[in-house]
């Protein structure tokens, strides 16, 4: 009876461990593994999300060595109108600058400048500068957006990035800046902006067309051909925008931007470093009921920005809002830094010289552009030269 008793504990026993293995061969652990490690940011949190510890040895579910990324530098950057781009262009055209990368400069002279490819005109090949090898790593001044154009001369695997801006916040930019009161004779009334959205209202007495090409300013960046004119047709012409960028900057959250944007293209913080350009003083103000109005007046522009904004802030809780404290607080760091040691007293004196950072961020863009220019065109020329 003893001797029955061990051989039905030992069977037990056998049928245990043979049930115990199968179930780690099936466990959650593996499919984890190959059907959903893109969800994650590492094969860490779905250990950790699944009870399991990091094997060892030769066993598939080791815990994999961590690799260093390659910094990316094919770069299409977006140039959006008031939108903080001469920026965020100053940390592109720093970065290709550093590391001797080739920029798709526009023709020069065109409409009488050398940093624009086009303001009316899709962006194709014809409109950028010739090189020997026509082989170009970043595009970032102001053209027409056509993705199409973009790619017949970047590479395959160049990264799309813009930036966008609160509407209400651009169209106050844009109206002051371009002088829409002057433009449209409103210098005499105290409030030019609230005068323009009374004219907007009471349309029909005036001339339209003067007013109307100066609504969703920002959604028009995009839609080139001028075409779209139902709520629905601007929504699908978004989706579109959604497949073809990367990344979408918001002003109002430039250092996340930033953030986000270094660790995408694996760049390091002195990369993203920046001093804000042309940045103006306002002169007239809106009030939440003026606002409320060119929200109204400027829907898509509203729809285009709370879509992308929706976008940028699943990737923040992707990228771990703990992580990105932490790099804001390194980040505001290393600002206070470049700030000190980069003040426009230093750039008087002459000091900044010494210093490529400080030069190189304070650069005004038609200034820099003529520079990287003349660098890469004489990089160029002995290149040819020597063969």
């Amino acid at each position: 009876m003893s001797k029955l008793r061990a051989f039905v504990i030992a069977v037990l026993c056998y049928g245990v461990f043979i049930f115990a293995l199968f179930t780690y061969r099936l466990s959650p652990l593996k499919h984890y593994r190959y059907r959903n490690i893109q969800d994650h940011k590492d094969v860490s949190n779905v250990l950790l999300e699944t009870n399991q510890t990091p094997f060892s040895g030769r066993n598939q579910f080791a815990k994999p060595t961590k690799t260093e990324c390659k910094p990316h530098t094919n770069i299409v950057f977006y140039k959006t109108h008031k939108c903080g781009s001469s920026t965020v262009q100053n940390i592109f055209l720093r970065f290709g600058d550093k590391n001797n990368l080739t920029f798709a400069m526009p023709v020069k002279n065109t409409f009488g400048y050398d940093h624009i490819f086009s303001l009316s005109i899709p962006f194709n090949s014809s409109m950028v500068e010739n090189l020997p090898s026509n082989e170009y790593n970043i595009l970032a001044h102001h053209c027409v957006y056509n993705k199409t154009g973009f790619k017949a001369i970047m590479p395959s695997d160049s990264f799309y990035v813009t930036i966008i801006r609160e509407p209400v916040s651009v169209f106050h930019s844009r109206f002051e800046y371009f002088h829409w009161d002057r433009q449209l004779d409103l210098l005499n009334y105290s409030n030019p902006i609230d005068e323009f959205m009374n004219r907007i209202a009471a349309f029909d007495r005036h001339d339209w067309s003067r007013y109307i090409k100066r609504t969703n300013v920002m959604f028009r960046n995009f839609d080139y051909k001028q075409k779209i004119d139902t709520t629905i047709m601007a929504k699908m012409a978004m989706a579109n925008m959604e497949e073809e960028l990367d990344f979408v900057m918001l002003l109002e959250y430039l250092n996340e931007s930033l953030i986000l944007l270094k660790n995408k293209l694996c760049w390091s913080f002195e990369d993203i470093l920046y001093v804000p350009k042309l940045v103006r003083k306002q002169r007239f103000a809106i009030n939440e009921s003026l606002a409320n109005r060119i929200r109204k007046w400027s829907r898509w522009d509203v729809i285009l920005y709370d879509r992308f904004n929706t976008s940028f802030w699943k990737q923040v809780n992707k990228f771990g809002l703990d992580k990105m404290k932490r790099e804001l607080h390194i980040f505001k760091d290393k600002q206070d830094d470049l700030l000190k040691n980069c003040s426009e007293e230093v750039q008087l004196n002459g000091s900044m010289k010494k210093n490529a950072l400080c030069w190189r961020v304070w650069q005004e863009e038609r200034k820099y552009t003529k520079y990287l220019r003349n660098k890469q065109l004489t990089r160029y020329n002995k290149t040819v030269q020597q063969t």
